[in-house]
């Protein structure tokens, strides 16, 4: 389901806490961080001329 127009500002309540070792804590930019940091990007190759 979407989330209303009036709510886009609004955080997603999924992600509102963490809960590692010290206990529950908000989501902060370096887990996001930590999220996206292992992922590999590869070069795409189509629609390039290889000849």
């Amino acid at each position: 389901m979407l989330k209303s127009i009036s709510s886009i500002h609004e955080p997603d309540i999924r992600f509102r806490n963490l809960a590692d070792a010290s206990g529950t804590r908000p989501m902060s930019v370096a887990d996001l961080h930590a999220m996206v940091e292992p992922i590999q990007l590869s070069e795409c190759s189509a629609g390039r001329d290889t000849a």
